[in-house]
């Protein structure tokens, strides 16, 4: 008899659940974004309302893994930044297999991303790191959201 109740009370509290994907980005200095969203990661690195005065340089460019593997980079220009016209055209990251396919989604855990980005004076290699996890939320258990 409580099997049933403890089953159904625990079907209860995971109802409603919404997983929601949290990021820590570190490595960015004042002014630098990254935004790691589904199988993307979105870059910026300086204003938005200026030219953008650093380039990723894909070929030198690579992404590990919490995994410890290695994946190459390709770049698209964001259609957003395109269709508004914006001084700053976004580029997101995609991440390579070893076929040269998209992988399809950037999952939990530690991921290092290493790119290397040219100026009109000089090359430089950046180092981020980004935590990755998903966090359920539930209303009943956790209450409404601030």
């Amino acid at each position: 008899m409580k099997t049933p109740t403890i089953a159904l009370a625990l079907l209860l509290l995971l109802s409603g659940c919404i997983p929601l994907r949290q990021q820590e980005i570190s490595g960015t200095h004042s002014g630098e974004y990254l935004l790691v969203s589904g199988n993307y990661i979105m870059e910026q690195f300086g204003p938005s309302n200026k030219i953008k005065e650093k380039e990723i340089i894909a070929d030198e460019s690579f992404v590990i893994s919490p995994k410890n593997e290695r994946y190459e980079v390709e770049l698209e220009p964001h259609d957003y930044d395109i269709a508004r016209n914006s001084p700053y055209i976004r580029d997101r990251i995609y991440l390579l297999n070893d076929h040269g396919d998209r992988i399809r989604s950037i999952g939990n855990g530690e991921w290092l991303i290493y790119l290397m980005l040219s100026s009109k004076d000089s090359k430089e290699l950046r180092d981020f790191k980004a935590k990755i996890w998903t966090f359920y939320y539930n209303p009943i258990v956790d209450g409404p959201p601030n």
